[in-house]
């Protein structure tokens, strides 16, 4: 207990009516306390809420350790700490001094020796005159997280308080950052981004301009594809000729296989080992689009890829409204056309699905809460136009020509990685 000589000499707060704790029952309280005076690390969190508040403001008041080091020792919120200690400041002035001064916040008071060194006892008279509860004491796990992890204590001043220009300025910090990674990692000036994830634009190429080697080597690949003047001649200019050329031969049983020699190149876009292509062929009043692929030392047209292959797959499939699973190589962005099944768009997501050259879009529709669904909400999230392929079909009946089910995502990309 406390020194009967030095008791004497400085002022307390008066007793409550009824004896205190600590005079009732001094051995356990006295013997408590001695614990939570010198707490072993490995013990703090055995300890409860209330214990650790109570060791923590005291090594802030007797021992004068900071604020910042009391919470992080006894794992506490710094801004708990510093309310304590200013609602024990405040206790001290209204009943050592008998009012409270106005012109000193609670906060910034300063305890005097004598009501240090009495910490304990003032401590007890003030849970008992505020009526305090265990609940009083209650941590916030995520303050306490935020507050004295060494990766985020920087954003709070000594008392806990979130320092607002600190956050604005790293917030500034971290969008700037952000925006020179999208700037260096997106095409530049040209959207949507075709088959590659890493790919540069070009400017639109003009009638005389001078074009790169490289570009003039993918280019030439395609021009001699379209000049050829068979099936058997154009297969020579196909990449994975013995995989796509039984869709080659198809196609042109389909179609004419007559040369087409006013092909102007009027844009490309640059990726790795591939450049994609679009011509203008006024003969035929259409845009046509080409990935380049450089295969050894020599460009090979991705024939899947191109507005032919695809055109012809995209009308035949919707001619025929099949409601077997189809594989489209597509454009797709968000859409909002729900009608029919698929007028709730709380449990659909639309995709407007696209191609290069293609004058029609279908409208592609997937249950929100499913793993197709959730991924490709991710995909065009990071990239609001994304080319992929996918498998579809129509359902049965089908309510209308452009409205179709996505089924799976084959590939997040058009051409892979080489």
């Amino acid at each position: 207990m406390s020194n009967p000589s030095v008791e004497d000499d400085i002022p307390l707060a008066p007793r409550a009516a009824s004896a205190d704790d600590f005079e009732q029952n001094p051995l356990p309280l006295v013997h408590t306390r001695l614990q939570a005076s010198a707490i072993d690390p490995a013990r703090v969190l055995e300890l409860t809420e209330e214990e650790r508040v109570r060791e923590a403001v005291r090594r802030v008041i007797q021992d004068g350790t900071s604020i910042h080091d009391a919470a992080h020792d006894l794992h506490l919120s710094a801004a708990s700490i510093h309310a304590w200690r200013a609602r024990y400041s405040s206790f001290l002035e209204e009943t050592v001094f008998g009012e409270t001064n106005p012109d000193a916040a609670a906060e910034d008071a300063v305890i005097d020796e004598p009501a240090q060194r009495k910490f304990l006892e003032n401590w007890e008279r003030l849970l008992n005159a505020t009526q305090t509860k265990t609940q009083d004491f209650r941590q916030e796990p995520l303050e306490v997280f935020l507050q004295t992890s060494t990766f985020t204590n920087w954003l709070y001043d000594e008392e806990g308080k979130a320092d607002r220009f600190t956050i604005a300025g790293t917030l500034v910090v971290l969008l700037g950052v952000l925006t020179v990674i999208i700037f260096l990692t997106n095409d530049r000036g040209h959207t949507p981004r075709d088959p590659d994830v890493k790919v540069r634009s070009l400017p639109a190429l003009e009638a005389g301009a001078m074009v790169p080697p490289d570009v003039q080597a993918a280019s030439e690949t395609v021009q001699r594809f379209l000049k050829a003047s068979s099936y058997i001649d154009k297969l020579a200019f196909i990449k994975d000729r013995e995989q796509v050329g039984p869709q080659l031969r198809e196609y042109y049983q389909r179609h004419s296989d007559a040369p087409v020699r006013d092909a102007i190149l009027i844009q490309t876009m640059e990726g790795k080992n591939t450049f994609s292509l679009s011509f203008d062929i006024p003969s035929r009043k259409a845009t046509w689009f080409f990935n380049s692929v450089l295969v050894g030392d020599t460009y090979r047209i991705d024939w899947p890829t191109s507005t032919l292959c695809q055109t012809d797959i995209f009308e035949r499939f919707m001619a025929s409204k099949s409601t077997q699973p189809t594989i489209l190589h597509v454009r797709m962005v968000r859409g909002n056309y729900y009608n029919y099944e698929w007028s709730d768009r709380q449990k659909y997501a639309c995709y407007n699905l696209t191609f290069p050259g293609l004058q029609q879009t279908l409208y592609g529709y997937v249950p929100r809460d499913s793993p197709v669904g959730i991924e490709l909400q991710l995909l065009t999230a990071l990239e609001p136009t994304h080319a992929a392929i996918l498998e579809v079909k129509y359902p049965s009946p089908a309510p209308e020509d452009r409205q179709v089910e996505i089924l799976r995502i084959i590939s997040k990309e058009w051409l892979p990685e080489p």
